[in-house]
C-alpha cells in the first residue's frame, strides 16, 4: 500500500506527542512492507492562491514532501487573522501531485496548514482520506478548548475565541519559524530562551482573567470571523472518507460541532515505547502515589495536591506523593524527582503503586495510562482523561469527577483498603492486554481498508 502522510514535520524541529505518533506509525508501517511518505507545510509567504509541493531528500529513510505557500501554522498561540487560514489554493498543484505520486492512502495528523483543497481533490481521485484526532485544533484555534484555568464549555459564539487569540502570533512571526533558516537556529540557546519565554507569556491565558471578561463587549464582526474559520475547518472533517478518534471522549466533543456519524471510529493509540513489562507489586507501609504532569492548571497538579493535603491534614498520612519536577517548598508527604523520559520510565514505574492522572482540560488520550497499564501499575483518571477508555473501574483504576470529594473518597479507600491496588495491580498482571505499536498500526490498515465510511 502507498501511504502519504500528513503532519507539521520530522523531530528536532517538530515535537510532541502527535509529531512521536505519526513518525512512530510510518516506522511499524515501512517494517510491514507499505511505501511510506511525509508531507508537511514549508515556508508561507501570502495568501495568494499559489503554492507548490517540493521534495526532498529521504530523512531516516521517509521520502518526504514540503508544501510551499499554504495556510499558517499557529502551532498553540492562537489566531490572530482567522481569515488568511481559509484562503483558496490552487487545486492544479495537488492533482498533478497526487496523480504523479499514485498514493493509495491519505493520512492527516493535523488541520495545520492544511488546506482544504488537498482533501477535496484526493476524495476526488478517489484516494482513502482519513483523520486522526491529536488535539481540538478546528473546534478551539489554541488546541486546547481550555480558558482561564478551566474547560471552555461555552464560548459565547466564539466571543471568548477572540479573546484567547490575543495571544496569537503575528504573520511575519509565523514566516519566521516556518522559515528553513529558523529550523537550523531553533535549538540555539538563546532562540530556545526566547522560546520559553513566549511559552510562558501564552500559558498565562490558560489561568489568566479571560473568563472574566463581558462577550457583549467583542463585536460581531470580530467574532464571526472565528464562526466561519471553525466552519471551514468542520467543513474538511466532514469530508473524509474515516475520522479516527483516539478515544471516545474525544469523538463526543468534535461530535458536538460537526456531524461524523458516518465516519467516526474510536481506536486507542499507542508509541513505540510501549511494551510488556507488567509484574506483580507489593505495597509497602506507605502508598506510593505518583503524578506524571507539569507542575500547572490544566493537567490538574493543584487539584490532586490540595485534595492529598486535606487527606493528609486528616491525619491520613500513609502515603506518598511523588512528582516528577523539583519545587522550592513543597508539604511533608511530596517527594520530588527529577524530570522522566522513556530511559528513566522504568525506575518511574517501579517506584509508583497507584498513577492518578487528574487532567482539568479534556485530554485527547493520555500515554501515561498506557504506559502504566503496561508496568502494572493501576490508574485512577479524571472523566475528562480520553485514555479512561482502557479503564475498568475497580479491576484496573478508577474514573473519577471533577469533584474533590470524589477523588478525596477514592483515594481514602485505597489508603485505607492497600490490598485492593495489590488486587488491580494482578488483575492487570494476569487481564490487561497492552497495545504496543505494532498492534496498533495493524489496526490502522484494516481501517484504511474498510470499506462503506463516507
Amino acid at each position: 500500500m502507498n501511504i502519504l502522510h500528513y503532519s507539521l514535520g520530522f523531530p528536532p524541529y517538530r515535537r510532541g506527542g502527535m509529531t512521536k505518533y505519526c513518525m512512530d506509525l510510518i516506522d511499524e508501517q515501512k517494517k510491514a512492507g507499505h511505501k511510506v511518505s511525509l508531507l508537511w507545510p514549508g515556508k508561507y509567504k501570502d495568501s495568494s492562491p499559489k503554492c507548490h509541493i517540493k521534495k526532498h531528500r529521504a530523512n531516516k529513510g521517509i521520502t518526504n514532501y514540503e508544501i510551499n505557500n499554504t495556510h499558517p501554522v499557529p502551532l498553540l498561540d492562537g489566531i490572530l487573522y482567522p481569515e488568511l487560514f481559509t484562503c483558496k489554493k490552487d487545486k492544479a498543484v495537488f492533482e498533478e501531485f497526487l496523480s504523479k505520486e499514485n498514493f493509495d492512502v491519505l493520512h492527516i495528523h493535523t488541520l495545520m496548514g492544511l488546506p482544504k483543497e488537498l482533501i477535496e481533490t484526493a476524495n476526488d481521485m478517489g484516494i482513502k482520506t482519513v483523520f486522526t484526532s491529536h488535539d481540538y485544533f478546528g473546534i478551539c484555534p489554541k488546541c486546547s478548548l481550555l480558558r482561564g484555568g478551566q474547560v471552555c464549555v461555552d464560548d459565547h459564539h466564539c466571543a471568548d475565541c477572540v479573546n484567547c487569540c490575543k495571544t496569537g502570533m503575528s504573520i511575519k512571526k509565523i514566516k519566521i519559524i516556518q522559515s528553513t533558516p529558523y529550523k537550523l537556529v531553533k535549538n540555539f540557546p538563546l532562540i530556545k530562551k526566547l522560546r520559553k519565554n513566549h511559552i510562558q507569556k501564552v500559558n498565562q491565558g490558560y489561568i489568566g482573567n479571560s473568563q472574566d471578561i463581558n462577550p457583549n463587549l467583542i463585536s460581531k464582526d470580530e467574532r464571526q470571523k472565528y464562526i466561519e474559520l471553525r466552519k471551514y475547518y468542520m467543513s474538511i472533517l466532514e469530508m473524509f472518507s474515516s475520522v479516527h478518534f483516539n478515544s471516545s471522549l474525544t469523538k463526543e466533543i468534535y461530535g458536538k460541532y460537526g456531524d461524523f456519524a458516518d465516519s467516526a471510529e474510536v481506536i486507542s493509540i499507542s508509541n513505540f515505547n510501549i511494551s510488556d513489562n507488567r509484574n506483580i507489586k507489593k505495597v509497602s507501609d506507605k502508598l506510593r502515589i505518583a503524578y506524571l504532569g507539569p507542575v500547572g492548571v490544566r493537567k490538574g497538579y493543584f487539584f490532586l495536591n490540595d485534595v492529598l493535603k486535606e487527606i493528609y491534614d486528616d491525619g491520613l498520612t500513609n502515603f506518598e506523593f511523588h512528582i516528577y519536577n523539583h519545587l522550592a517548598e513543597h508539604e511533608p508527604y511530596v517527594v520530588c524527582h527529577d524530570p522522566y523520559n522513556s530511559h528513566t520510565l522504568p525506575n518511574v514505574m517501579n517506584n509508583t503503586d497507584l498513577l492518578i492522572v487528574p487532567s482539568i482540560w479534556y485530554e485527547t488520550f493520555g500515554f501515561t495510562v498506557l504506559e502504566a497499564l503496561s508496568y502494572g501499575v493501576p490508574v485512577l483518571v479524571s472523566e475528562n482523561v480520553g485514555a479512561k477508555d482502557l479503564i475498568i473501574p475497580g479491576k484496573n483504576g478508577e474514573i473519577f469527577s471533577l469533584d474533590k470529594q470524589a477523588i478525596k473518597e477514592k483515594i481514602v479507600h485505597y489508603l485505607e483498603k492497600p490490598q485492593d491496588v495489590e488486587q488491580m495491580n494482578r488483575y492487570i498482571y494476569e487481564e490487561q492486554k497492552i497495545k504496543t505499536m505494532k498492534s496498533h498500526s495493524e489496526e490502522i490498515l484494516k481501517l484504511y481498508q474498510k470499506k462503506g465510511m463516507r
